[in-house]
């Protein structure tokens, strides 16, 4: 019995002094957690990027990915009606066509003017012939008539003239004038044709000469106009950082490699801070 209650004491502490230590590592593991999730970085193209930065550059992203797709949407709205200006021009070709079978229907007419007046001049002939062998009444009425149907000839070729006259005037204007649309529509559909090969040929530089840059910092507004450009490294790449209004890293990137070149887009606001390690170019773009 007096061995019992001098071991229990004893097991007591061996369970208590189990428990401690369990519960302190325990604790010294979630403080070594909590500080490697404060502190941990990533390493991104050859850079050390904080979750804040990473979560900066996926808002830019996203914000970039916006603004592309109402680009689309509005190339594809304008190529829709561009699309309809085409099916107009393209109408109008038909229209043309159509012009073309009205001239030969107008040509088969006339052809058959042409097919009377013949018949006409072979009837006067006929009548000729019973005026030769008619009396002098006869001959006289004959005549009467004859000069009626020479006149009624007369009538008729001036009246098919006219009607020809008329019909390759008005044609003629027609033809004319659709041969304008047609060219006018020809050339709205090659600047519709330009301008959707401008619109899909992407990123399209500026008339302004570019601005070189030394290693250093450069104030957006001040050193440098605000506006949109392509960065691009001359000679060995170099890091090349943009620093917003509130200090933070927008651009953060590595032009080029040690004997390449790389290109990175960005826009450069007011009072953003241009840093680079080493010469670079910065050319205006649309």
């Amino acid at each position: 019995m007096e061995l019992q209650r001098e071991t229990n004491p004893k097991s007591k502490k061996k369970i208590i002094f189990r428990i401690l230590k369990i519960v302190g590592v325990l604790f010294l593991c979630f403080i070594a957690y909590a500080i490697g999730v404060s502190q941990s970085d990533t390493v991104i193209d050859g850079m050390v990027k904080t979750q804040s930065d990473i979560l900066n550059e996926t808002d830019k992203a996203k914000a970039k990915l916006e603004k592309t797709e109402k680009k689309i949407a509005s190339a594809e709205s304008q190529y829709g009606d561009k699309e309809k200006e085409v099916k107009e021009a393209l109408a109008l070709v038909d229209k043309k066509d159509d012009l073309i079978v009205q001239i030969g229907k107008k040509e088969t007419e006339l052809e058959g003017k042409k097919s009377e007046i013949a018949r006409l001049d072979k009837k006067i002939k006929a009548k000729q012939s019973d005026v030769d062998s008619a009396t002098a009444e006869q001959k006289a009425k004959i005549e009467k008539k004859l000069s009626a149907l020479n006149q009624e000839v007369k009538d008729k070729e001036a009246e098919v003239k006219d009607k020809e006259a008329a019909a390759k005037a008005e044609i003629e204007e027609k033809l004319s004038s659709l041969n304008a649309e047609v060219k006018g529509k020809e050339l709205k559909v090659k600047a519709i044709e330009a301008e959707l090969a401008k619109l899909e040929s992407g990123v399209q530089a500026k008339k302004e000469a570019p601005v070189q840059l030394n290693a250093g910092q450069y104030i957006v507004g001040h050193d440098v106009k605000e506006g949109r450009y392509k960065a691009t490294n001359i000679g060995r790449g170099t890091n090349f950082i943009v620093y917003g209004d509130d200090g933070s890293a927008v651009v953060n990137t590595i032009l080029g490699t040690e004997n390449g070149s790389g290109d990175y887009v960005f826009f450069a606001q007011e009072g953003n801070i241009i840093r680079t390690e080493g010469q670079v170019k910065l050319i205006p773009v649309e």
